[in-house]
C-alpha cells in the first residue's frame, strides 16, 4: 500500500509518460493500465509481442480518457487528435500514431480502414493497434465504476474443435455491492467485440471475491513468460 507521499510521488512519474496531458481521473488511468498489463501478460501466447508493444499499451491507457477535458460526447477522437500531436518522451511520431489509435479504441466504433490515422498505416501496425486496442477496451470495462475494484485479471486459454480459442476472464475483486458488479458485467458484455475479432476467440468471464487486505503475489513463471518483458509495474 502507498502512503499519501509515495501516491504523489508516483502520479509525478507517472504525468512524464503521459507527456504532461492532464486526465480527469489520474487514479482510473494508472489502474486502466495495469489492467491492461495484466491483460497483455495473459494472452502473450497469443500475440506474441514484446516489450515495444506494452510500452505503447501503458501510454495509450493512461491516455485513452485524455479527451474528457473537453466533454465526454466524443472523447476518443479527442484523444486521438491530442495523443498524435503530443511529443511523448522517447517516441517517435509513428509510435505517437499507434498510441492514438490505441487510446482511440477504447470505446464506440472498432477500427476501419476508413479511419483517419489507421488507414495509412501498415498492415502490421494495424494489427498492433486491434490487439492491444482490444485489451485496452477490455480492462477499461472492468474499472467501469472507477472505483479500482477489480484487482487482477487472469486468463484461461483453451483450444476449441473448430479452431478457434476460448478465452474465460476471471476477475479477482473486492466489491461488495451487487450492482456495481453488474455493471461491470454489463460492460465488458458491451466491450468485448474487439477482444473477440483481434484474437478470433470466444470469450466469458467470472468473478471472485478476494478481501482488498490480502496481498495477491504472482508467480516468476507468470511474470517472465518472455524475457524481453520488464516485471509487472505496481501501479
Amino acid at each position: 500500500m502507498y502512503n499519501d507521499s509515495e501516491h504523489l510521488q508516483q502520479v509525478q512519474e507517472i504525468k512524464k509518460l503521459m507527456g504532461g496531458v492532464e486526465v480527469d481521473d489520474i487514479d482510473h488511468a494508472m489502474h486502466v493500465a495495469q489492467l491492461s498489463d495484466q491483460l497483455f501478460r495473459e494472452t502473450l501466447a497469443l500475440h506474441g509481442f514484446g516489450e515495444y508493444e506494452l510500452h505503447i499499451l501503458e501510454r495509450a491507457a493512461l491516455l485513452h480518457d485524455s479527451g474528457v477535458q473537453y466533454g465526454i460526447r466524443g472523447h476518443h477522437k479527442t484523444a486521438l487528435r491530442i495523443i498524435q500531436k503530443l511529443r511523448l518522451e522517447g517516441m517517435e511520431q509513428r509510435d505517437n500514431n499507434i498510441i492514438a489509435c490505441v487510446a482511440r479504441y477504447h470505446r464506440k466504433s472498432l477500427p476501419k480502414k476508413t479511419h483517419a490515422i489507421y488507414k495509412d498505416l501498415s498492415a502490421s501496425d494495424r494489427r498492433k493497434i486491434d490487439i492491444l486496442g482490444g485489451l485496452l477496451r477490455l480492462a477499461d470495462a472492468f474499472d467501469y465504476e472507477h472505483d479500482s475494484g477489480v484487482d487482477r485479471l487472469t486468463c484461461l486459454i483453451s483450444a476449441s474443435p473448430d479452431g478457434k480459442h476460448s478465452i474465460m476472464v476471471t476477475a479477482e475483486h473486492h466489491i461488495t455491492h451487487k450492482d456495481s458488479l453488474e455493471h461491470i458485467l454489463h460492460a465488458t458484455h458491451e466491450k468485448d467485440k474487439l477482444f473477440k475479432q483481434a484474437f478470433q476467440c470466444r470469450v466469458s468471464f467470472s468473478f471472485m471475491y478476494v478481501p482488498h487486505a490480502v496481498l495477491y503475489e504472482v508467480p516468476a513463471s507468470v511474470l517472465y513468460h518472455q524475457e524481453n518483458l520488464p516485471a509487472e509495474k505496481q501501479w
